[in-house]
């Protein structure tokens, strides 16, 4: 995965990857790292989805520009290159967003098949894991990952007792889970 430019960050995910490779498996302080290296990774995706928004409008103003009829040959020519530019840089984006929030995933299941892994730990784990999972919709538009995440949601609910004081956060995250998807599936 690329860096993003910020050492601070980079040291973090640096020395976090580095101390669950010594840890047990299981043991909560293991599953409380790997939590905190797979928060960083959605933290980085998200930076890059507020850059992915910024070169999107900038390509539909390029657009507009492009078909404007009283344009100057090198005026065309310059809206051209920089289209072609934010565009490059648009792509690089999106694909290192994608790095991300698949690296992300990736240590959240891995969280979910620890058999150690506390129940309570594995529910709030769970939980963020859909929400990544939605991330990851969002960017790809893929529906299997959506559903994905919506099962994901309701695994972190099965067998919670009503009595559980997570029960109501984890019933808030999947109402705006599903939510959310109404919403971008046009439907309420």
């Amino acid at each position: 995965l690329q860096r993003q430019g910020s050492p601070q960050l980079d040291e973090e995910v640096d020395i976090l990857a580095g101390a669950v490779t010594n840890m047990e498996a299981g043991k909560p302080e293991r599953i409380a790292t790997l939590s905190a290296l797979a928060a960083n990774f959605g933290d980085r995706a998200g930076r890059l989805r507020e850059k992915i928004s910024a070169l999107s409008s900038r390509r539909e103003e390029l657009d507009r520009n492009l078909t404007k009829a009283d344009l100057t040959e090198d005026s065309r020519a310059r809206y051209e290159r920089e289209l072609a530019d934010v565009t490059a840089q648009w792509h690089t984006s999106v694909g290192e967003q994608s790095a991300w929030l698949e690296k992300a995933i990736e240590i959240h299941r891995e969280v979910d098949a620890d058999p150690l892994t506390d129940p309570r730990l594995r529910r709030l784990n769970l939980s963020n894991l859909a929400h990544v999972l939605w991330d990851s919709y969002q960017t790809t538009g893929n529906g299997a990952t959506l559903e994905d995440a919506i099962s994901t949601m309701r695994k972190a609910l099965d067998g919670i007792d009503e009595s559980n004081p997570d029960r109501v956060r984890l019933l808030l995250n999947f109402g705006r889970l599903l939510r959310d998807a109404a919403e971008a599936s046009g439907s309420e």
